[in-house]
């Protein structure tokens, strides 16, 4: 009788654990890549101290990875949504925080920012390049978040910090709204 329950929670314990392996070899992303304009995409930034290997934890569908940086600071994705029909695009990004997700509490995330997108940018990032249109300002009070805005068919997003505050960012997305 022991020994068939502790057989029983090894394979129990066992199957887990390979479901999981199996889960992580394979790949599949934690977000609907159909949806989403930005990943596995270009991301620009105005530090010229984060290089392109750390921008691209924002755009790895991983929640697991964390960006490290201050702002007042840009983020620019490029999205190529020219010949998208969605309406809207939505913004959704996830703070990393030690007390949790989804709490009231945003020391680290964005906070006072406002969002420009260009259909004509080339290098995304300046906004003297290209015709930039802006939304906003939005405030958030949350470690995950997300906004609505317009598709105007942009080529760049750029989401703007314009607060002195340390930032801890594990996801920057943008989705065409289904």
């Amino acid at each position: 009788m022991l020994f068939s329950t502790i057989y029983r929670a090894t394979l129990s314990i066992f199957i887990f654990f390979s479901a999981l392996s199996c889960y992580s070899q394979i790949g599949i992303p934690q977000v609907a890549p159909n949806q989403c304009v930005s990943l596995f995409k270009t991301i620009k930034c105005s530090d010229d101290g984060l290089t392109e290997q750390d921008l691209s934890i924002l755009v790895d569908a991983k929640d697991s990875t964390v960006l490290y940086s201050n702002g007042p600071i840009s983020f620019s994705l490029k999205v190529d949504v020219q010949n998208t029909k969605a309406e809207e695009l939505i913004l959704h990004w996830r703070g990393d925080s030690f007390f949790g997700r989804g709490l009231n509490n945003n020391d680290h995330s964005l906070q006072n920012f406002y969002i420009l997108t260009s259909s004509n940018s080339i290098n995304g990032i300046s906004e003297d390049d290209g015709d930039w249109t802006t939304y906003g300002p939005f405030t958030n009070n949350w470690q995950d978040g997300y906004v609505v805005f317009p598709n105007t068919q942009p080529k760049w997003v750029m989401v703007k910090e314009l607060n002195n505050v340390p930032l801890k960012l594990s996801r920057l997305d943008v989705f065409t709204k289904a």
